[in-house]
Formats: structure tokens, sequence, C-alpha cells
């Protein structure tokens, strides 16, 4: 299993609507992917820089995350109008253990 981190800085005041606007795109093209297993959002710390949202997402394997059709998702983002953004930051993690 790999778990795909995406980070995004959104202003502070919009996170709620961006993700929304996330959701609604993104959502229903991952739940078609095969491979997928799950989503989470999470919102930055105090930690954080402001307005750090977080994404992971969960694949079954990195041959099921790279076999995403990259033209596929350029249209999901494109979807996203205006609240489109681009991550700061993409890196996979391979999962050790599950509890």
């Amino acid at each position: 299993m790999v778990v795909e981190e995406l980070v995004f800085v959104v202003e502070p005041g919009q996170q709620a609507r961006w993700a929304a606007v996330e959701a609604a795109a993104w959502d229903p093209f991952l739940a078609a992917q095969p491979g997928f297993v799950r989503k989470e959002v999470w919102f930055g710390t105090d930690d954080d820089p402001p307005g750090t949202v977080r994404i992971l997402v969960w694949w079954a394997s990195q041959a099921h995350w790279d076999a995403v059709d990259a033209d596929a998702m350029t249209r999901v983002d494109d979807a996203m109008g205006p609240d489109r953004r681009s991550a700061d930051r993409c890196r996979a993690h391979r999962v050790f253990r599950l509890a």
C-alpha cells in the first residue's frame, strides 16, 4: 500500500469552500480508479504555515497509483475552475504496517 501526500496552501477563509469544490471534483474520479482505497483531507496545525491543507490518498499499490491517466487528472483539476491550486508538495509514503 502507498499513500500519496499532497500539500496545498489555501487562504484560511477559503478552506471550507475549496475543500467542498475539491471533493466534488476529485472524490468521484478517485472512487472510480482501480486500487483507490480512501482519501483524507487534513487542515494544518499551528506548526504549519497559515492555510496549509494536506490531502492523503491511499492506494492499494504503487502500480495502481501510477496507472491513473495523467490527462484525466488534468481534466479533473481544470473542473475546479478558479479554485484550482497547484500542490506545493507531492510525495509518497509506503505503508509498513496498519494497526
